[in-house]
């Protein structure tokens, strides 16, 4: 994978102009937002290496809203859909995300986490309930990101519009790739510190993508 540096300045992005997020933290501290943890392992080498390699040309004193730019454009334009790879592994932490080059949607989010904490941007999780084409309904994962200077948490989706996908009006733009359409859909008012135990288990005890296929969650319980 390279480093996006020039994907990052040509690619278009749902997340700007970006409009403040109605979810509310299940946490009160930031720094809970700012965790290394099993899944969100950012202090890993190799996501800090890469975070290193993706801001390196951008200031240090500059808006953080380009450093979240870079990291969101690398992970939604070049890491893969791992549901439409031959990738059979299956990913969970975002150094394994990293590694593979692919990922479920919740796996990106991993990643994407990851690398906005190593940067200090505080991160967490955030969900929806989709309508299945099939019929029913399917869990799908998107981050939240606390900027600082905004004071506003935003919604980052990394299975966005791809480059030179159609963008929908800024003023309206919620980050989201799906926006809540259908009467059986929501959007969970909560951005998670973590990952929610039925994601991690999920990722955590299929031994293959296939087995994921079967398995994916309807929604989260209770």
């Amino acid at each position: 994978m390279g480093s996006g540096g020039s994907d990052s300045e040509q690619s278009p992005s749902r997340v700007w102009c970006p409009k403040s997020s109605t979810l509310t933290p299940d946490r009160t501290e930031l720094g809970r937002y700012l965790e290394d943890t099993i899944v969100v392992d950012w202090q890993t080498p190799a996501v800090l290496e890469r975070t290193r390699d993706l801001v390196a040309g951008v200031e240090a004193d500059a808006d953080e809203l380009k450093r979240v730019d870079v990291l969101f454009r690398f992970v939604r334009d070049q890491v893969g859909d791992a549901l439409e790879s031959e990738v059979e592994s299956v990913a969970c932490s975002a150094s394994q995300v990293l590694h593979l080059g692919v990922g479920l949607a919740f796996s990106r989010c991993h990643l994407l986490a990851a690398l906005l904490r190593s940067c200090g941007v505080p991160a967490g999780f955030g969900y929806q309930r989709l309508a299945r084409e099939t019929g029913g309904t399917r869990l799908h994962g998107f981050v939240g990101a606390w900027l600082a200077r905004r004071e506003i948490w935003v919604d980052l989706d990394p299975c966005g519009v791809a480059p030179g996908g159609p963008l929908s009006c800024p003023e309206v733009d919620s980050g989201l790739m799906d926006p809540v359409m259908e009467e059986s859909e929501l959007t969970y008012p909560t951005v998670w510190a973590r990952p929610v135990r039925e994601v991690t288990d999920l990722l955590d005890q299929a031994p293959n993508l296939a087995a994921i296929r079967t398995r994916l969650p309807a929604g989260l319980r209770g």
